[in-house]
């Protein structure tokens, strides 16, 4: 499940949607970006990340929602990417590794890990779901990112 506010007045709404794996799509085809969809924008989402055993993590789906993957990130995590965004990530319930380009760090509840246009997965090694809150704020591509 995740919750997205977005910043679009043309669909200034809050919906509430249930991911399990596979491409979300809005009623009218629309792919949900995982990025604000404006420059300044910004979007707040609440994401239940099921386990890896259960999840069906594509780099193909990735760039398509407008986030930035690399051959040997996928490699190592086909949930790797980046966006040119400051992220707050707050662990809410259960357990995530955050995964970076230079190690990896467990997130339990109350963690929040703060990043700007890294490359990061999300790996849930647990046999539970983990609920993240995400606040992604609009930000200028960083070199050689």
């Amino acid at each position: 499940m995740f919750l997205s506010v977005h910043d679009r007045p043309e669909i200034a709404r809050a919906e509430v949607h249930r991911w399990y794996g596979v491409v979300y799509r809005n009623p009218d085809g629309i792919i949900m970006r995982t990025p604000p969809a404006h420059r300044g924008g910004s979007v707040v989402r609440i994401t239940d990340i099921p386990p890896d055993s259960r999840r069906v993590s594509d780099p193909d789906d990735l760039r398509r929602r407008g986030c930035k993957t690399t051959p040997d990130r996928s490699a190592r995590h086909p949930g790797f990417h980046a966006t040119d965004t400051i992220d707050y990530a707050i662990c809410l319930e259960g357990e995530v590794w955050a995964m970076l380009d230079e190690g990896e760090t467990l997130m339990r509840p109350g963690d929040v890990l703060i990043q700007r246009g890294t490359h990061h997965a999300w790996a849930n090694r647990s046999e539970q779901n983990c609920r993240m809150a995400f606040i992604l704020i609009d930000a200028e591509r960083l070199e050689n990112h």
